[in-house]
């Protein structure tokens, strides 16, 4: 009777370990890292060698671990006074035809490209102004340790879910003009 009683006993307690097991889809904070926001603004500037490729290039603020993720965002409008946050690599198409914003980075700095199935060079100022003067790019870094979390990523598409997530503080992003 005293080995039942042991062997449910057992099995109990087993069970109830097993079923009180929580996964949670919420990142803690980083320990050894942290989540970082910049805003970068200014133009676009026409590449020496295509007409249709202009760049626009910054040093980063801060040196990223080769295992961060670095997630580069393009201002492209406003909505009820909030700003409207466009993942890249994107493409507008637009009436003159495509136009592709694609970004690529290193540990200090990162370079964004507008590139266009059309001469950018010739375009209206209002086109100008629209597409490639007075750019503003969120660039929001993302330490690795999120990576390596057992929960489901961020939707990188949305800067909200991103935000939300990697519980990055966006209240007072620093910016950086040129």
């Amino acid at each position: 009777m005293k080995k039942i009683f042991f062997l449910v006993l057992i099995s109990l307690l087993t069970v109830t370990a097993v079923s009180c097991t929580r996964t949670s889809d919420v990142v803690q904070p980083a320990t050894d890292t942290y989540s970082k926001v910049y805003d970068f603004t200014g133009n676009m500037v026409k590449s020496t060698t295509d007409n249709s490729i202009y760049g626009f290039y910054r040093q980063l603020p801060t040196q990223l671990l080769s295992s961060d993720v670095l997630l580069i965002y393009r201002q492209s409008g406003v909505s009820n006074g909030n700003p409207i946050w466009r993942l890249l690599p994107t493409t507008d198409f637009i009436s003159q035809g495509e136009l592709n914003y694609r970004f690529d980075f290193t540990k200090t700095d990162f370079q964004i490209f507008a590139d266009a199935n059309f001469d950018l060079s010739v375009q209206s100022n209002s086109f100008n102004a629209t597409y490639l003067n007075n750019q503003t790019f969120r660039v929001v870094l993302v330490p690795a340790e999120f990576g390596n979390k057992n929960s489901q990523a961020a939707n990188y598409q949305n800067y909200n879910d991103v935000i939300t997530r990697y519980h990055i503080d966006d209240s007072n992003v620093k910016v950086y003009n040129k």
